[in-house]
């Protein structure tokens, strides 16, 4: 279980990083488009760091330390609820991305998508060091 874990975290840091480093690549236009493919490794890892953190919340509840405010318990809903968001605005604009021909879309939609593609790394990156390290039920 723990290579598991560990390949999770190794999938979930290259995910946040590649999607950090294109996020400002993309920018200068010196690469095709690339959004469309990485959508689905970045729907996988939003999937996967729901399911990791929520057996991480269950794990701090039934320990008994969700009563008390401490640092852990603090990480640990951060991460849960910021993927729960992120997964939100992830999928809604990615689902109407795939039904709706109009590829410019809408401001709403532009500025969701930024809003995601900067808050993703983060929260991957802070879950994927997470499992690597070990620190999955700690």
């Amino acid at each position: 279980m723990n290579a598991l874990i560990r390949v999770v975290g190794v999938l979930l840091l290259l995910t946040a990083a590649f999607v950090a480093i294109y996020f400002v690549v993309d920018q200068l236009d010196i690469l095709p488009s690339l959004w469309n493919a990485l959508n689905y490794p970045m729907a996988l890892a939003i999937l996967l760091g729901i399911a990791f953190t929520q057996i991480r919340k269950r794990k701090l509840e039934s320990d008994g330390l969700d009563r008390i405010l401490t640092r852990q318990y603090i990480e640990t809903n951060i991460l849960a609820y910021g993927f729960i968001i992120i997964a939100l605005l992830f999928f809604w604009n990615w689902f109407h991305e795939l039904t709706e021909s109009d590829a410019e879309g809408s401001t709403l939609r532009s500025l969701t998508w930024v809003a995601v593609d900067v808050a993703f790394p983060l929260l991957a990156a802070s879950l994927g060091s997470r499992l690597l390290r070990g620190d999955s039920d700690k």
